[in-house]
């Protein structure tokens, strides 16, 4: 059995590494508070505009599940005798975020090596982004080596330039109906300012 070299013991005592311990046994707990202020304010207290969790109108309710059916204006574009009409710039404001949230698909590789299966965070990042977010990066573990091809069909996906130019067009095609979507919508930038 080998004795471990002076320059193996030096470099176990190396600041630079009781930093790095430092930080990956105090990153998830301020992680977990973090998302805990976030949950508590935003999504069950009455401090933030609008209804929280607790207190759901159902006229609330009806327009997050019109938003959903509207989502990228694929029923308004296919189907618009059929889909829920609201305000464009409501819709625009939507549809940005989820492309937003899509964006953290980009970190599917992270994903590979981890007690925990990143896949079903970045499902739930689509539908309330921080919620399912923050809980994956105070879970997860650093990744200390590269990761090595071969690259699944996704990962593949996730890795290209086709997701990013993809996600900024729908941001674009977003803003765009804000603008020029429903122009018999009159009340677009008064709802606007309610909204903000």
């Amino acid at each position: 059995m080998s004795q471990p070299s002076d320059l193996d013991s030096s470099k176990a005592l190396s600041p630079s590494n009781k930093q790095d311990g430092w930080k990956a046994a105090i990153a998830p707990a301020l992680l977990t508070l973090i998302w805990l202020v976030y949950i508590g304010y935003l999504l069950l207290s009455d401090f933030p505009p609008g209804d929280s969790l607790l207190h759901l109108s159902t006229d609330t309710l009806r327009e997050a599940i019109a938003l959903s059916l509207n989502f990228w204006f694929v029923m308004p574009l296919l189907f618009p005798d059929v889909a829920p009409v609201l305000n464009p710039v409501l819709e625009g404001i939507f549809n940005i975020v989820i492309a937003w949230a899509l964006l953290f698909w980009g970190f599917l590789l992270d994903g590979r090596r981890q007690r925990w299966p990143m896949t079903p965070f970045l499902l739930g990042t689509a539908l309330l982004t921080n919620v399912f977010y923050l809980p994956w990066l105070a879970l997860r573990r650093q990744n200390a080596e590269p990761i090595e091809p071969p690259l699944s069909r996704l990962e593949s996906f996730t890795e290209s330039k086709t997701l990013p130019i993809g996600l900024a067009a729908v941001c674009l095609a977003s803003v765009l109906w804000a603008v020029f979507g429903r122009p018999y919508v009159a009340s677009r930038w008064t709802d606007f300012q309610g909204i903000l």
